[in-house]
């Protein structure tokens, strides 16, 4: 199961997404008129803060004719990958049937029967969302639709995947997930809620205690040096790159590429120094070798070898 949000707020939106993979946003008007603000500069906001992954925006309009224009005008504005949330209806069927046609991706909202999801397939929806805690509220059973619902796209081969919506506790979302559906939406409570478990946080403070009775206030980063490269960024290219020969390499090639496109031969040392500055985050074990490395690498010494080295 992939991880949607269900919601309109572009700050709660960005907070949410640096903590959990998310893979797009969904809105519905609920969720827009909430916000107490402009349409257009709250979506765009919030459609800065998703970049490219999936973007939902429920349509307005009732008729064929309409929707289509609608979902056009968004999908023109947001751009990809924007899908249009359309409720089930014939007229809903139909748009959904003339903007697959017109290259405008959809999602069929309001979902609760098996029939509803795949006449929405059929037609040529992306996604189809049933809504659980709908169905449960007027005695229903959301997962068992939506189990119905996987089974029933699957037999019928189509495309279409299944997106839960209407998700309020942590078991629906890991029902729905045994149910098959492949994506889920949910608000920004119900995501720390799926990252948290008591017995989760006991442990930690089990593992904190043993840690401090042997080794005090410390972390593993009191024994080991965090790896940064001379830009002040951890990690850089691989180990292989920051050795002298491998370097020199780069500038015997470079020294060909004259030969071939003969252009100004600073033009190409930048790059080189650039590499070396992004590479250098582990060094040889033998401080005279390391200066000799950090020598022969320079910038001054990569100018002497372009001036010396035949063109």
């Amino acid at each position: 199961m992939q991880y949607l949000l269900d919601c309109a707020n572009a700050a709660k939106v960005a907070e949410v997404m640096e903590y959990f993979p998310i893979v797009g946003v969904t809105t519905n008007p609920t969720f827009v008129t909430r916000e107490q603000a402009e349409f257009l500069p709250l979506m765009d906001a919030l459609h800065a803060v998703v970049g490219k992954k999936m973007f939902f925006v429920q349509v307005l309009s009732h008729t064929a004719e309409d929707i289509v224009r609608e979902a056009l005008a968004l999908q023109a504005h947001f751009g990809e990958p924007f899908y249009a949330k359309i409720p089930v209806s014939p007229d809903g069927l139909r748009a959904i049937r003339i903007l697959r046609e017109k290259g405008c991706k959809t999602l069929g909202t309001a979902v609760f029967t098996p029939q509803q999801a795949l006449l929405c397939a059929r037609s040529g929806a992306s996604f189809v969302a049933p809504y659980v805690c709908r169905l449960d509220a007027i005695g229903g059973n959301g997962v068992e639709m939506v189990a119905n619902i996987v089974d029933t796209l699957l037999n019928a081969n189509v495309e279409t995947e299944v997106l839960a919506a209407g998700l309020k506790t942590v078991p629906q979302v890991e029902s729905c997930a045994l149910a098959g559906a492949g994506y889920a939406t949910m608000t920004p409570d119900l995501f720390y809620a799926l990252a948290h478990h008591p017995l989760t946080d006991a442990a930690v403070e089990i593992f904190d205690e043993n840690w401090q009775a042997q080794y005090g206030q410390t972390t593993t980063l009191d024994f080991v040096k965090y790896p940064s490269n001379d830009l002040g960024q951890p990690f850089g290219l691989p180990f292989f790159l920051s050795v002298s020969p491998f370097r020199l390499f780069f500038l015997f090639t470079w020294q060909y590429q004259r030969r071939v496109m003969p252009l100004n031969p600073h033009s190409y040392l930048p790059i080189f120094w650039s590499l070396y500055n992004f590479s250098t985050w582990k060094k040889p074990a033998c401080p005279f070798f390391a200066s000799c490395t950090d020598f022969l690498s320079c910038y001054p010494m990569q100018l002497l070898f372009s001036n010396l080295l035949p063109l």
